[in-house]
C-alpha cells in the first residue's frame, strides 16, 4: 500500500469562534436587562395604582354613603361649601310629619385637621358615626383628602315660579342635584388628584318652594352644623 492510501484525510470539524461567543453574550445580557426594565416598570406601575386607589377607594365609599343618605332625605341644606346637612324623615306610616322629632339631622364635613370626611349622626349633639379617610393609617397609601366640596348644579331649565335661592344656593343652580369632589395629593409624585359624583335628592323638587314633607320652621331649621 502506497504512503498517500495510507494517510487519513483531515477535515475540519465545525465549532463557535470567540467572536460569536461573544456577540451571543452580548445578546444574552440585552434579553436580560430587557426582561428586567420591564419587571421594573410592572411594579412601579402596580405601586401608583395602589396608591391612587386607596383614596379613591376611600372618596367612592363617602360619595356612596352620601347618596344612600340622600335616598332618604327631604331637606337638604348647605352650611358651607365643604359642609352639608341633611334631614331624614323617621318613624313609619303613623309618625307625625309636623312633629320635630319625626326628623333626624346629620351632616357630612371636611375636617382640615385629619383630613378626613366626617359624619356626624345626629348633628345635635354632635356624634362622629363615621370617618371616611385613612389618613392616619401607617400603611405607605394613606387616604389623607385635601378638601371637599359641595356645589348644587344647574341641570335643568329654570321651574314655574323662579330660581330657588338660599345660603350657598345661586340660580340658576338646581336645589336638589349637588357634586361631590373630593381632593387628595399623590405623596411621592405630588400630583392633585380628585373624584367627582354627581347625584340628585329624589324626595326634593327644583322649585322655590319651600320642599320637604313638613315646611321649614323654627322646629324644622337645621341645628347649628358641627
Amino acid at each position: 500500500m502506497s504512503p498517500c492510501a495510507s494517510r487519513s484525510l483531515m477535515t475540519r470539524r465545525p465549532g463557535i469562534t470567540l467572536l460569536e461567543l461573544l456577540i451571543a453574550v452580548i445578546l444574552g445580557v440585552v434579553i436580560l436587562l430587557g426582561i428586567g426594565q420591564v419587571d421594573v416598570t410592572r411594579i412601579y406601575i402596580g405601586n401608583q395604582v395602589r396608591r391612587n386607589s386607596v383614596p379613591q377607594t376611600e372618596a367612592s365609599i363617602a360619595a356612596t354613603h352620601l347618596l344612600k343618605t340622600l335616598e332618604q332625605a327631604d331637606r337638604v341644606f348647605l352650611a358651607a361649601p365643604d359642609s352639608i346637612q341633611i334631614r331624614v324623615p323617621q318613624g313609619g306610616p303613623a309618625v307625625n310629619l309636623d312633629d320635630a322629632a319625626s326628623y333626624r339631622w346629620v351632616q357630612y364635613r371636611y375636617d382640615s385637621g385629619s383630613q378626613e370626611i366626617l359624619y356626624f349622626d345626629p348633628v345635635s349633639p354632635c356624634t362622629v358615626a363615621q370617618r371616611f379617610g385613612d389618613c392616619r393609617s401607617t400603611t405607605q397609601s394613606p387616604a389623607c383628602f385635601t378638601s371637599l366640596t359641595v356645589q348644587y348644579q344647574d341641570e335643568s331649565s329654570t321651574p314655574p315660579g323662579g330660581d330657588p335661592s338660599g345660603q350657598n344656593l345661586a340660580p340658576p343652580e338646581d336645589n336638589n342635584m349637588l357634586e361631590m369632589t373630593v381632593q387628595w395629593t399623590d405623596q411621592q409624585t405630588n400630583v392633585a388628584q380628585q373624584f367627582v359624583s354627581q347625584m340628585t335628592m329624589r324626595a326634593g323638587a327644583y322649585t322655590n318652594l319651600s320642599t320637604g314633607l313638613s315646611p321649614a320652621g323654627a322646629a324644622f331649621d337645621p341645628p347649628n352644623p358641627c
